[in-house]
């Protein structure tokens, strides 16, 4: 058991991504492990499965969508929480294989849009690896600064 009548030393901060909801370096966590970044989160409705019970009664089945990294330098990656959906799962995609998923399921509408974005992703996937993390990183710096615009409106 932890004695948690001295006080523990702080952690020293690590820098925050610009679209971390902590912002000022994690120093309250226990161990560097968990000086991880992440975004707030959307909420997509998931209408194909049913209600759930939540805490505050009946809720609608949905996927929460962020971003985190790993640590403090590592690259964001694209989190599904499903942990609502009767199973708790998280999936954690790169920003390739998050892009890969939204083009895949564009394709499979057929529509001339979906067809665009699946030649897209073709021409992006025929890419080296270096320049499909400089595209990544480019769509990811982007990300961020929306993410930051729409915190200061």
């Amino acid at each position: 058991m932890r004695d948690t009548t001295r006080p523990y030393a702080t952690l020293p901060p690590v820098t925050c991504t610009s679209w971390c909801t902590d912002g000022q370096g994690h120093q309250d966590e226990l161990l560097p492990a968990d000086q991880y970044c992440s975004s707030d989160d959307v909420r997509v409705e998931v209408s194909g499965m049913p209600m759930v019970e939540s805490a505050t009664g009946p809720d609608r089945s949905h996927i929460l969508v962020g971003l985190t990294t790993s640590g403090p330098g590592t690259p964001a990656r694209v989190t599904l929480n499903t942990d609502n959906l009767h199973q708790r799962h998280d999936i954690n995609l790169t920003f390739l294989e998050a892009t890969d998923l939204a083009f895949s399921v564009l394709a499979l509408t057929g529509t001339p849009s979906a067809r665009e974005a699946a030649q897209v992703l073709t021409s992006y996937q025929a890419l080296d690896p270096e320049r499909q993390q400089r595209l990544a990183r480019e769509a990811m710096r982007l990300m961020s600064e929306q993410t930051a615009q729409r915190r200061t409106v």
